[in-house]
């Protein structure tokens, strides 16, 4: 009877064993397969961020070169108004127009309170 007994027991541990075992392998893959997750969303993660930089690195230059067209615009613009407003030239065009220098009767100030009504 005894040996019966021992054999239940060995049957039992084997089961409680595999079972064990099983578990372990379980935990293991779930482990893994946490690990593979988190490594992928980080991955997708860095690469949407790189992504992120890269636009607006772009949208930068863009900016950049929006800037410099500007500021050379801005340059051409204060040479034509430098050039428009010489008195040599206005002085020309007044001759060629015929106009008269004006006379200091011809100012009229308003003060405030006129300017209001």
């Amino acid at each position: 009877m005894q040996i019966s007994l021992s054999k239940s027991r060995l049957f039992k541990n084997k089961i409680t064993t595999k079972s064990l075992l099983l578990f372990r392998l379980l935990k293991s893959f779930h482990l893994t397969l946490l690990t593979t997750f988190v490594i992928a969303i980080s991955g997708i993660f860095y690469l949407w961020q790189w992504m992120n930089y890269l636009q607006h690195g772009y949208y930068v230059q863009l900016l950049e070169k929006q800037k410099n067209a500007l500021e050379l615009r801005l340059e051409l613009l204060q040479i034509e108004i430098n050039y428009l407003t010489r008195p040599q030239r206005l002085q020309s065009i007044a001759n060629q127009l015929k106009l008269e220098e004006m006379q200091t009767t011809q100012y009229h100030y308003y003060s405030d309170s006129q300017k209001r009504q």
